[in-house]
């Protein structure tokens, strides 16, 4: 995904809830208007206490075996998804967790899924919630080979557990890094505020005042921030040209 249909996508995300133009942005209340997804909010999340959640609720999930506290969950089924969330988090990692986890709802899930429906109907709805298996002429689909079949699941792990060496998972995890971030702090506004600063500016306090602004974690801006610092920063040679007037 490009920046531009990155941009456009998440803009798309906001048309018909009038909350773009509020920051921090509301995308709580935005999903529930836009998407048929359930935001669950737990003391601790963790692969236990979402599988009992989701079994009171008559789901049967099927999760790997993971022994660490997550920050947030995505499951999904049946065409509705459920996002975990803890509670315990501040409200700014909340509010990227829910970026992050709805971001790879719509990449992974829901745009593909609509996309199987509208090409080949409403019938093989049942073929990709796994009540059926496809037949012949639907296994021979090119489009149906795209989307994974059955339950969909997403974990994700807190900052201190160790990456995931899998390439192909990096590239999801990106994807949903990215456009989660486009959706609550838009790449253009970012740098419209960063052109903004000072030719001297400390870049952990613009760090700050755009996670405080954005209402997410100052840590997502580091890698656009310190870029415009070394834009900023003059050389040694500008530095003595100022001096010497020249």
């Amino acid at each position: 995904m490009n920046d531009a249909e990155l941009e456009h996508r998440a803009a798309e995300f906001w048309t018909d809830t009038e909350l773009a133009d509020a920051f921090p942005r509301n995308i709580e209340q935005a999903i529930a208007l836009k998407l048929p997804v359930t935001i669950v909010k737990l003391p601790v999340v963790t692969i236990r206490t979402i599988a009992r959640w989701l079994r009171r609720h008559n789901r049967s999930p099927v999760f790997p075996s993971y022994r660490r506290d997550l920050m947030g969950c995505l499951y999904a089924d049946g065409g509705h998804g459920f996002i975990f969330v803890c509670g315990a988090d501040d409200p700014d990692e909340q509010r990227l967790t829910l970026a992050h986890d709805i971001a790879h709802f719509l990449v992974d899930y829901w745009w593909p899924r609509l996309l199987v429906i509208d090409a080949m109907g409403s019938s093989i709805v049942h073929v990709l919630d796994g009540h059926r298996p496809a037949r012949p002429d639907e296994r021979a689909s090119a489009i149906l080979s795209r989307v994974r079949l059955g339950p969909h699941w997403h974990l994700l792990p807190r900052h201190e557990a160790d990456p995931d060496s899998d390439p192909h998972i990096a590239c999801v995890e990106d994807r949903a890094d990215d456009l989660g971030r486009e959706l609550v702090a838009p790449r253009s506004r970012v740098q419209h505020m960063l052109r903004a600063l000072p030719r001297r500016f400390d870049p952990e306090a613009a760090c700050r005042a755009l996670g405080e602004f954005f209402g997410v974690p100052p840590y997502i801006f580091q890698s656009d921030v310190a870029a415009m610092h070394r834009e900023h920063t003059p050389s040694f040679l500008e530095d003595v040209r100022r001096v010497l007037g020249r």
